[in-house]
């Protein structure tokens, strides 16, 4: 996986047309994360008109110009907002969403989950933040209980079934289609990957990436890294200027918007 750069994060946020650190979010939360902790000036040149103080007033503000009804949709539409109103203005909170005031325990857990046709942890996560995170620290066993085909002990076996049953066929599809048995596969069995997926066994050099590139017709450096990450990693690093000489647009609006 590509090692998240303000570059690589400016690559994405080109490619996919993003237009607020919200969709940003959505879109690739590991992305935002790293750019709210460590590049907080590139959220301020890449979303300027998303730059507020946030205060009751303009938290009421967003709740209303966008309808929000629950806490859940204000931490879905503006996740910043939500942080903020959560850790300094819960009693506002209260105030808008007051429906939302609910003591958490196995039993309400269980209303929340049986009320939505909730079915997986991930969507658990989605409809209702703070239920999955109050089950998640203090009723483990709950989600076991409720999610059992999410416990899978990773095993040679068990991720070779999951790469047979989704017909997977690359390690960026495996990794897009479940990052939990990739993550195992690429730090406990690496043999493993080179045996499911011997094509992706590439030595980079700048024939190599340049091959990639004409057979993708990739014209950008957010689809290089798309297409394939670890090219893009390899060219950024061991090989810049073949980057400018493949994708001088691109490159060219990286530099003028750094």
């Amino acid at each position: 996986m590509s090692k998240l750069t303000e570059d690589t994060i400016r690559a994405l946020v080109d490619e996919h047309g993003i237009t607020s650190r919200g969709q940003l979010y959505l879109e690739n939360p590991s992305a935002y994360e790293v750019a709210r902790t460590r590049f907080p000036d590139l959220l301020d040149d890449l979303f300027p008109k998303n730059i507020i103080k946030w205060t009751e007033d303009t938290i009421r503000a967003v709740v209303d110009e966008h309808g929000i009804t629950s806490l859940g949709q204000l931490y879905l539409k503006n996740p910043s907002a939500y942080e903020v109103a959560r850790t300094r203005f819960p009693d506002l909170l209260d105030d808008l969403f007051p429906k939302n005031i609910i003591k958490w325990t196995e039993d309400t857990i269980r209303a929340v989950v049986d009320e939505h046709g909730i079915t997986s942890l991930g969507q658990l996560y989605l409809k209702n933040p703070s239920a999955y995170e109050v089950a998640r620290t203090r009723f483990p066993d709950l989600l076991d209980d409720l999610f059992p085909k999410n416990i899978i002990k990773w095993t040679e076996d068990t991720i070779r079934a999951v790469v047979d049953e989704h017909g997977i066929t690359s390690l960026g599809q495996l990794y897009r289609e479940n990052p939990s048995a990739y993550e195992v596969a690429r730090t406990r069995f690496p043999d493993l990957l080179d045996d499911l997926f011997p094509k992706n066994i590439i030595k980079w050099t700048e024939d190599t990436i340049r091959a990639v590139v004409d057979e993708h017709g990739i014209t950008s450096l957010g689809q290089l890294y798309l297409k394939n990450p670890s090219a893009y990693e390899v060219a950024r690093t061991r090989f810049p200027d073949l980057l400018d000489e493949l994708l001088p647009r691109k490159k060219a609006v990286n530099k003028h918007r750094s």
